[in-house]
């Protein structure tokens, strides 16, 4: 029932079914809907949560700073920091990430 309200709701999983009514989830897919439902436990509301899933990557890595930040989860906010710098350039994370 959530993945069927999250696709009308929100668009963040697929849209076309295969024939005999069935959709195929891919690891990008899976990834996306575990992200969301780890971000939804952490209190984010699911519209943020799902705005944040369907705009770019630097949304969805400020939204993830952002909760683990509420947590006091310095782990995953070093992490997240982390992952940004390897991708960009130190300039590129603070600007779109800090």
């Amino acid at each position: 029932m959530t993945l069927r309200s999250w696709r009308r709701r929100y668009q963040v999983v697929p849209q076309t079914a295969k024939p005999g009514g069935y959709r195929r989830y891919t690891a990008e897919n899976i990834a996306c809907l575990a992200t969301m439902r780890d971000l939804i436990r952490s209190g984010m509301p699911v519209y943020y949560v799902a705005r944040a899933i369907s705009g770019s990557r630097s949304t969805l890595l400020r939204e993830q700073l952002a909760a683990a930040s509420r947590e006091l989860d310095s782990r995953t906010c070093k992490s997240l920091v982390t992952e940004a710098l390897r991708a960009h350039c130190m300039v590129d994370t603070w600007e779109t990430l800090c």
